[in-house]
């Protein structure tokens, strides 16, 4: 993961000293393609979390799978789970929807 960031990091960089459109939408179609990735790869860890528990597990509800929330909140038998992104997570979308904006700026400029 260290290594997708400072790959994004140096993007952004090129980009904005290039100032090519091209490469505008090349990170933006990238980064929005690894938001997806990144996010259908978190749902299947805890799909797999959740749904593949030991045989000798202390608690066993036939027909209950006890994966957590993808974003929410989700009741699981007597307790809550509630999963919200953190910090990181917000600047990563913040940072999205800055693209998102810049890219609407440059289809206005054409």
């Amino acid at each position: 993961m260290p290594y997708i960031i400072g790959f994004f990091a140096l993007f952004f960089i090129v980009t904005g000293i290039v100032a090519r459109r091209k490469l505008l939408y090349l990170l933006f179609i990238l980064f929005v393609g690894f938001g997806v990735l990144a996010m259908y790869d978190f749902w299947r860890w805890e799909y797999n979390y959740g749904h593949n528990l030991d045989p000798s597990a202390a608690i066993i509800v036939p027909g209950m799978a006890y994966q957590p929330p993808l974003i929410g909140f989700k009741q699981l038998l007597n307790f809550g789970a509630y999963s919200m992104p953190d910090i990181g997570g917000w600047i990563f979308v913040s940072v999205g929807v800055l693209l998102l904006f810049l890219h609407d700026r440059c289809l206005a400029q054409l």
